[in-house]
């Protein structure tokens, strides 16, 4: 998945197949990579990454056109490309900071802990700062102030979803679709809210009318089929306030179902309808349609 790290717009995802994803001979990282950020190729964009996807020779790659990225990411520390130097001794001091330069790429590796090395890739910095407060070398600020937007993203789909249990995957794959549109939705709705000096809607309440907007067009199409059952077409009369004189006896009464006061007891039909004037329980056979001025 790509998201923006600023408003956690999420802009791009590819379902995860596995190992036996058609790459074409790339490695899996790199495809994916790639395959993500397509629709950016040429925006001179950062990619903040990390170390599953970051490599030195995508680095390097993707400086190149017609990709334009630059690429900042935590590195494993079994890649070759990382000097002897920069590995974790037990006589370095903790807080301490070395950097490598290669071209167009820095590496940065830092002790955090006596136990613990970091190490950053990045080919958006090529100085070797140190933030005055933190005593972290700038491109560790830079990736932690930006990595967070997948997760973040995973995690408001967590908090508020529309995910059933299922043992069908596609099914599964929907739902998260639905997930991420209702995030990113909100997204634009806080956006365009913020722009325009309003008061943005709470998640919940946009979520439940952005759910009843997208059913308003199918319920009105399908409200108009003729075959269609009645006690359905009276909910979704209810939904969409729909006060047709047809059924207007079935919307002011209770919805327990009640013997026809009309038929025989022997008979003993059930029915929700009930009577405008009195209401009397009656049933299909008994109900008369009149136009509102003969009702009148």
């Amino acid at each position: 998945m790509v998201a923006d790290s600023s408003t956690k717009y999420m802009c791009n995802a590819i379902p995860y197949m596995g190992k036996n994803t058609n790459t074409g001979n790339e490695p899996l990282a790199n495809y994916f990579v790639k395959e993500l950020c397509k629709p950016y190729q040429g925006s001179n964009r950062n990619i903040t990454m990390d170390n599953w996807f970051t490599s030195v020779p995508l680095a390097a790659e993707l400086l190149k056109p017609p990709y334009k990225f630059t690429v900042v990411g935590t590195l494993r520390s079994n890649k070759r490309e990382i000097p002897k130097e920069m590995v974790n001794t037990r006589n370095r001091p903790v807080g301490t900071s070395i950097f490598g330069f290669d071209k167009e790429m820095t590496l940065v590796s830092y002790k955090p802990k006596t136990n613990k090395i970091v190490y950053l890739l990045s080919t958006t910095h090529d100085q070797p700062s140190i933030n005055a407060n933190s005593k972290k070398p700038e491109i560790i600020e830079f990736y932690n102030s930006t990595k967070g937007a997948v997760d973040t993203v995973d995690q408001m789909c967590s908090i508020m979803s529309t995910s059933r249990k299922t043992n069908r995957w596609p099914l599964c794959l929907f739902f998260n679709i639905q997930n991420l549109t209702i995030v990113n939705a909100y997204v634009i709705h806080v956006s365009n809210a913020i722009r325009n000096g309003t008061k943005p809607m709470k998640r919940r309440p946009f979520a439940l009318q952005m759910a009843d907007d997208l059913m308003k067009p199918w319920l009105q199409e399908r409200y108009q089929t003729v075959t269609l059952q009645r006690n359905l077409k009276l909910i979704i009369a209810e939904i969409l306030k729909i006060n047709d004189p047809q059924e207007g006896p079935s919307h002011d009464v209770p919805k327990t179902r009640k013997t026809c006061n009309i038929c025989p007891a022997k008979k003993r039909r059930m029915t929700t309808t009930f009577c405008k004037g009195c209401k009397t329980p009656i049933c299909r056979e008994h109900v008369v349609s009149m136009c509102n001025l003969c009702s009148g």
